[in-house]
């Protein structure tokens, strides 16, 4: 990446990070640290697109990744899944509306997170299954 800074990696695997994929370990914060690593910027990009990232969820011993908030996909970023497609999990106390957000841009940096169909762009989820059979069937997020 020539507007990468000096040993920023493109590629990362959650479990470098930290998840585990056990099926029981929250493994939220170790994913959104993979997605975040080498000062990416996420609710205050600025629209940026210049720092990119392939994520790669490998295929776990127990083969699930459990969340509790959303994973956060920023401009640019790839998630790819293992080859037998094993599932991420939200939780039972999953506490948002969505189990993978690309769209958490705060405009003017006022506090108001809106969700908008422009932002959806240079991004891509492969090899995924999204399991929400945990978590509770009316779960709200501000208002929504």
């Amino acid at each position: 990446m020539p507007m990468a800074p000096s040993g920023y990696q493109f590629y990362r695997n959650v479990m470098d990070y930290g998840a585990t994929g056990d099926g029981t370990t929250d493994d939220t914060a170790a994913i959104n640290h993979a997605i975040a690593d080498g000062d990416r910027r996420g609710e205050s990009c600025g629209s940026t697109s210049v720092l990119g990232a392939l994520v790669y969820f490998p295929v776990a011993p127990a083969g699930t990744y459990i969340i509790s908030i959303p994973i956060v996909q920023y401009y640019y970023t790839q998630f790819i899944g293992g080859a037998n497609d094993q599932p991420t999990k939200g939780s039972a106390n999953f506490t948002r509306i969505v189990l993978i957000d690309t769209d958490p841009y705060i405009s003017g940096g006022d506090g108001a997170e809106w969700h908008i169909n422009q932002n959806q762009f240079y991004r891509q989820i492969r090899n995924f299954v999204l399991d929400l059979t945990a978590m509770n069937a009316t779960n709200y997020d501000q208002g929504q």
